[in-house]
């Protein structure tokens, strides 16, 4: 009886019967052969759509795209896609690496999935914080503070501050504007290295986030600023229900490493 009444209600919605109907039973109408045949066709198309969302979820295909700035490329990525293509061979990954406001431009026009960004930038965006960076002088290796082995404002507010551009590292140039330090705008840099190879040379003084020092190798000391300072890594992305299946991948992986790794702080 329910089929019987989708069929009459399917033949009121068409406006032509469907079906002949007869004591020995029913037998398709011309109309109803011609409905049936764009019938099996759909059938046939939901079929490879789901096939396709199987091999989504199960066999684990897709693209992700992230959005990262130099230090995060630096220091975390290489392994966060070595341990990520070790579980799913089959999700290609794309790096954009650029400023804090390159990724948060990229994320809102939809160019990458997820981003690393700082909460100066990603605040109002849904993701999780990950790591509270903490903000480190970086000195000629003959500068001694005050204090021997940290930096506070008086130490360094005479100094010639370097620093990059005003896109680059905005809790450092935050710090030093809330405390009345001028920067020097005479140089326009936008890698780690370089700015701190100027320092080297003894031509000033720089405050850089201590992930950025990783892995450079130069003749400069490095102190704390007292009292601390930090810029803290935020993971952002779209909501859950949002996300491909891939990109869910890629979101959890990466909070995943960070804790196996003891690098969420917060």
């Amino acid at each position: 009886s329910a089929v019987s009444h989708c069929i009459t209600s399917l033949e009121k919605q068409f406006g032509f019967p469907l079906f002949y109907r007869s004591r020995n039973g029913v037998k398709l109408t011309y109309e109803g052969e011609v409905i049936l045949n764009y019938v099996q066709t759909i059938l046939h198309f939901e079929e490879q759509i789901n096939e396709l969302v199987m091999k989504v979820n199960i066999i684990e295909k897709g693209i992700v795209r992230i959005g990262a700035f130099s230090s995060v490329c630096i220091n975390w990525m290489p392994d966060i896609i070595k341990s990520f293509y070790e579980k799913y061979p089959k999700i290609k990954i794309r790096i954009l690496e650029g400023d804090y406001n390159h990724i948060f431009e990229w994320f809102k026009q939809g160019i990458i999935d997820i981003g690393f960004v700082t909460l100066s930038i990603g605040e109002n965006f849904n993701g999780i914080e990950l790591y509270k960076d903490p903000l480190m002088c970086v000195t000629p290796a003959d500068f001694v503070p005050k204090n021997k082995t940290y930096v506070t404002i008086d130490d360094i507010k005479d100094k010639q501050i370097i620093m990059q551009g005003e896109e680059f590292d905005i809790e450092a140039q935050l710090f030093l504007k809330k405390n009345g330090i001028n920067v020097n705008k005479k140089f326009k840099i936008v890698d780690d290295a370089s700015l701190v190879a100027i320092v080297e040379s003894g031509i000033g003084i720089s405050i850089i986030a201590d992930l950025a020092l990783k892995k450079l190798n130069f003749n400069v000391k490095i102190y704390p600023i007292e009292p601390c300072e930090y810029r803290i890594i935020k993971l952002i992305s779209l909501d859950v229900n949002k996300m491909t299946p891939a990109c869910k991948k890629m979101f959890n992986h990466v909070v995943s490493y960070m804790k196996d790794n003891g690098l969420i702080n917060i």
